[in-house]
């Protein structure tokens, strides 16, 4: 079992850089100090390098936003908008995946597989599940239609 000390990031900017630091702030520091490249844009382009996801999962997408005549509205950025969680991350209380308006979704942006920019976007923002995999598509259907996520796969 790997301890939060010795977790390996590799971050990705035009050669591989890894780095051994405790959290992904620490790495980009690193990072930047090895190849003189500012933390803000490596943050950008950062991408923890975790294990593939054994078993069915969802793939999340972000959309940052910014307060515009009153509305939220969706923003252009840099950096990658969307990456994989284990399906258990992404229900909601009633064990259903989550919609972009469940409180529940809000939390998905400090999930550990998300980007880092993500992560610390301050302003207002929307997730939604744009895929499912991992599992036949009979049961995809029945997990997008608000199936409980146990009842469809565990039982």
């Amino acid at each position: 079992m790997l301890t939060e000390s010795s977790k390996q990031y590799t971050v990705a900017v035009a050669e591989k850089v890894n780095v051994s630091a405790p959290n992904p702030e620490k790495a980009l520091r690193e990072v930047s100090r090895v190849t003189g490249l500012s933390e803000q844009r490596l943050s950008i382009e950062a991408v923890e390098d975790v294990d593939n996801i054994d078993g069915p999962y969802v793939e999340l997408e972000f959309t940052p936003q910014e307060w515009i005549r009153g509305r939220a509205e969706p923003v252009e950025t840099e950096g990658k908008r969307s990456w994989l969680v284990p399906v258990e991350d992404a229900v909601n209380d009633e064990g259903v995946l989550i919609s972009p308006t469940d409180f529940e979704a809000d939390g998905l942006k400090d999930h550990e597989r998300a980007p880092f920019w993500v992560q610390n976007w301050s302003g207002p923002f929307s997730i939604k599940i744009i895929d499912i995999g991992g599992i036949p598509t009979d049961l995809k259907e029945l997990l997008s239609n608000g199936e409980p996520v146990d009842d469809v796969l565990y039982e």
